[in-house]
């Protein structure tokens, strides 16, 4: 019997210390929750008609549609690799063109630095028709990151990312 209560707490002792090392990501939820942890902590998620891929593989499960920060709308994508959250992605909705995408970034910048403090790097890049701008922020353990990219005169996309992908590969040095 007392073998059974130590093993138990043991058990026990090992879930909460794997929750207490995952990251948090966004809106409560963490790194490495599955499908319904996530239905749980953010009731509002719904499956989305068509679900994104990422290049690793991720796929967006869940999105919570009409998200609004800085008075624009976002849609926030919950992606999945081997049924556990690795990223959450908010995604503005309709953006403009680059120009005015750069608007909108520069609203969520001071937004982002009112949050994590001064961004760890920022860089505008324009490479041929590619046109990126870009801020990082590193929160815990949590990589935090706000994109805006445009390919020519096409509609911009803007993006804030939160993920421990990079914060993971550090901790291996």
């Amino acid at each position: 019997m007392r073998t059974t209560v130590v093993l138990v707490l043991a058990l026990v002792a090992s879930i909460l210390s794997f929750r207490a090392e995952a990251q948090e990501l966004w809106r409560g939820t963490r790194e490495g929750m599955t499908v319904a942890e996530v239905q749980s902590a953010v009731p509002e998620a719904v499956r989305p008609a068509k679900p994104d891929t990422l290049g690793n593989g991720a796929r967006g499960i869940l999105e919570v549609p009409n998200v609004e920060i800085t008075a624009r709308t976002f849609t926030a994508t919950f992606f999945f690799l081997d049924q556990r959250l690795t990223q959450v992605t908010l995604g503005m909705d309709a953006p403009g063109s680059f120009n005015i995408g750069k608007m909108h970034f520069e609203s969520l910048l001071d937004a982002l630095r009112v949050k994590y403090g001064k961004e760890q790097s920022l860089s505008n890049e324009n490479l041929g028709g590619l046109k990126t701008r870009e801020a990082t922020w590193l929160s815990g353990k949590t990589n935090v990151g706000l994109l805006l990219l445009a390919v020519g005169d096409a509609e911009s996309t803007l993006n804030i990312n939160y993920q421990v992908s990079l914060a993971k590969e550090a901790e291996k040095l």
